[in-house]
């Protein structure tokens, strides 16, 4: 394997010959075959080993320590915290007939919880990979998409998007869950949040007292490794005893923990500020039971139980093993009781009807709102149909259409869940949901675009009006579909996924959930941009090689290189076989929400795109003078290489400052591939446009832009 890195990208190529390939299968084969047992005798031995330990003390530990607890110092790169260990630890401590007795649990056990831990989570991938198939590791493999997502990430990446919006799309059946649940959307955000400031408490109250200055007072005693310490000559008993109160204090610290992050029902209804009654139906519904573990468990499952009911009951009292997964276990959680074909007791018809129309018309809101920020003046409509010949008799609907400065962006959103059997690894249902949330989305916005480039006039109706528009005025087209399920994993990867032949970019879609399209119309401020961001960021769709964890990686790579990747599109040129994927780029969206919300108290800068300060000030001119052909304009400054960028723009705002009435400077960049030249003309109030030199006789390029800019920086013209 080679490894190339290049701010955050990490570009591999499998370098294994066919001969290597086969034997690497047969290695996997013969470990997969036995890794079964293996893995049942190392979870015999390790609850052999916890037997005599209260199980909070135990969870105290792996909590302490694979929990995020300080936003100054936390890099989303580097942190090394899995919070799926807790979950997995939690659901065998679940399982356990009897609770031991010894709250405090001595380092050596701890550590052998720790080897564990990282032995089974090391073996989880190969585990459940699918080489023993016979496929190679670089083939397309949603499967493993799904596994990997389910088995180790852990949303949602900023839970303040689902406080916003859960009460917004449960509104209209709050009724229901007050009647058949006993506790509103409302009660269940309170104890989730609740349990957040509670466990946070815990952990910035304890956490300082782990360190009881022994190590301080053995560091110029001994040499402290990461296998051990070792004493220096003549301080052996005084380093043993600094050592062992040391871990004394660990110990008793940790077992505090563990216990101060469970809670009675006093204590939740407190934390929340609701009432008792009210809480204890929320615990009820959210609370595991152990019956619903797997009799067999010995691994990690993707499906786990504590997706829908993320808390667990220890010594009569409530812990939260995981943060992280309360606020995405709400909507699903409350759907399956709401949903008649899922033959929940508490299921009602017409409240489902009710919600699964609200929840669509939730989605289509959420979205054209964004992309009224991203487009503003934009003309939107929604809900439109249409046919594609005379006489037929169902029309063809689309959910939403936006028409701006030439651009027509054509919309798809799918407010449908992502299945248990697809969570678990089915492939059937994993293509059944890839199906129905993201190829029937694209399927639906490649027709509307069909049936708008086989007419001459586009007709659309919505409701009783009929919307129609200039077909010669579009110079762009945009498919764009969203989901309010959280794929980004999938839509990050569309390449890899996609179901739908592509046969240009113009048939390629930007899929995006709809929490993620809100954070990049918070931090992309102007129309040009987005524009460019979409048009790179849908170029990368419909490249097989390369690929990102999720959609905010796109972003943040789009803030530090405009999604160049000029070094790895290289390497890819270069190499048919070599393959690309995105390290994190989240880093300065994290630190900035953080700051944002008041969880971080460092200050940090509002992240966006590297661009000139001069093309910037040129494209914010143009986004306030909004005339025709200003977004072609602020794209074609963004496409000119850095360098250019920085020259262009001293050339350009130094003319405006210095044209007169009778005086015009033209300023030429040829961009590196020479496809494209930009050609400005700084105007003065009062210039013979006659004088003006063709743009035509500057250059080679395939294709040239000519823009006109008067010296108060307002675009007069724009000619091709």
């Amino acid at each position: 394997m080679e490894a190339r890195i290049s701010g955050g990208m990490m570009s591999l190529r499998n370098n294994r010959s066919d001969a290597e390939q086969r034997d690497f299968i047969a290695a996997y084969q013969t470990w997969r075959a036995q890794a079964d047992d293996e893995l049942r005798k190392k979870r015999d031995e390790l609850l052999e080993t916890i037997r005599p330990y209260r199980s909070l003390a135990l969870l105290g530990q792996v909590y302490f320590s694979e929990t995020v607890g300080n936003p100054e110092t936390y890099k989303e790169w580097s942190f090394r915290g899995v919070a799926a260990k807790v979950e997995f630890i939690a659901m065998l401590l679940a399982q356990r007939e009897n609770d031991g007795g010894e709250a405090v649990v001595p380092p050596k056990v701890t550590y052998a919880v720790e080897i564990y831990l990282n032995d089974v989570f090391g073996n989880m991938a190969p585990y459940y990979s699918g080489f023993g198939k016979g496929g190679s590791p670089t083939d397309p493999d949603p499967r493993s998409l799904v596994l990997m997502w389910e088995l180790g990430v852990r949303m949602p990446l900023y839970p303040w998007q689902y406080r916003e919006t859960l009460p917004e799309l449960f509104a209209p059946v709050d009724a229901w869950m007050e009647a058949a649940l006993g506790f509103t959307i409302g009660d269940a955000l309170a104890v989730e949040l609740g349990f957040e400031r509670a466990t946070n408490a815990v952990l910035q109250h304890k956490a300082p007292s782990l360190e009881d200055g022994s190590m301080q007072r053995i560091r110029p005693l001994a040499n402290v490794h990461e296998r051990g310490i070792v004493p220096k000559p003549g301080h052996e008993a005084e380093v043993t005893a600094l050592w062992n109160a040391y871990q004394t204090n660990w110990a008793t610290v940790i077992a505090e923990i563990g216990d101060g992050i469970a809670f009675d029902l006093e204590a939740v209804a407190n934390h929340a500020g609701i009432s008792e009654a009210r809480a204890a139906a929320v615990l009820n519904f959210f609370t595991l039971q152990p019956a619903t573990i797997p009799v067999d468990f010995y691994i990690p499952i993707p499906d786990s139980t504590l997706k829908l009911r993320p808390l667990i009951k220890f010594d009569k009292r409530w812990t939260l093993p995981s943060s992280m997964l309360f606020l995405p276990a709400m909507q699903p959680a409350i759907e399956r009781a709401l949903n008649p074909a899922l033959h929940a007791p508490t299921a009602d018809k017409d409240a489902w009807v009710t919600y699964e129309t609200h929840r669509g018309d939730f989605l289509e809101e959420r979205t054209m709102a964004a992309l009224s920020r991203l487009l503003c003046g934009a003309q939107i409509h929604r809900n439109l149909k249409y046919k594609t010949m005379p006489g037929q008799k169902s029309p063809f609907e689309l959910d939403g259409l936006v028409l701006h400065d030439g651009k027509l962006l054509l919309i798809e959103c799918k407010g449908g869940a992502f299945s248990s059997a697809a969570r678990r690894g089915d492939l059937d249902a994993i293509e059944d949901r890839i199906d129905a949330l993201i190829t029937d989305a694209h399927e639906q916005a490649v027709r509307a675009l069909e049936y708008i480039e086989s007419v001459d006039k586009p007709l659309f109706r919505v409701d009783d009006k009929l919307i129609d528009f200039d077909k010669g005025a579009v110079e762009e087209v945009f498919l764009i579909t969203t989901t309010l399920e959280e794929l980004g994993f999938l839509s990050a990867r569309f390449n890899e996924v996609s179901r739908l032949p592509t046969t240009s970019l113009r048939q390629t879609p930007w899929t995006v959930p709809v929490h993620d399209l809100e954070l990049v119309a918070k931090y992309i401020t102007t129309a040009p941009i987005f524009i460019h961001y979409l048009g790179r960021r849908i170029a990368l769709n419909a490249q097989k090689a390369m690929g990102a964890f999720d959609e905010m990686d796109w972003l943040g790579r789009y803030f530090f290189d405009g999604l160049t990747l000029a070094d790895v599109q290289r390497v890819l040129a270069a190499d048919p076989t070599a393959t690309a994927s995105l390290a994190s780029h989240k880093t300065e969206i994290d630190d900035f929400e953080h700051y944002e919300r008041g969880i971080r108290e460092k200050p940090a800068g509002r992240p966006g795109p590297r661009i000139h300060r001069g093309i910037e000030r040129i494209i914010d001119s143009l986004t306030r003078w909004a005339g025709r052909g200003y977004i072609d304009a602020g794209v074609a400054l963004l496409n000119l290489p850095p360098k250019l960028q920085r020259a262009f723009a001293k050339r350009v705002l130094s003319a405006c400052e210095k044209v007169s009435k009778v005086v015009y400077v033209q300023e030429l960049a040829l961009s590196e591939d020479g496809e494209l030249a930009y050609l400005i003309t700084v105007l003065g109030a009062g210039a013979n446009t006659d004088q003006i030199v063709p743009h035509a006789k500057f250059g080679n390029a395939k294709r040239s832009i000519h823009l006109f800019v008067d010296a108060l920086m307002n675009v007069l013209a724009l000619s091709r």
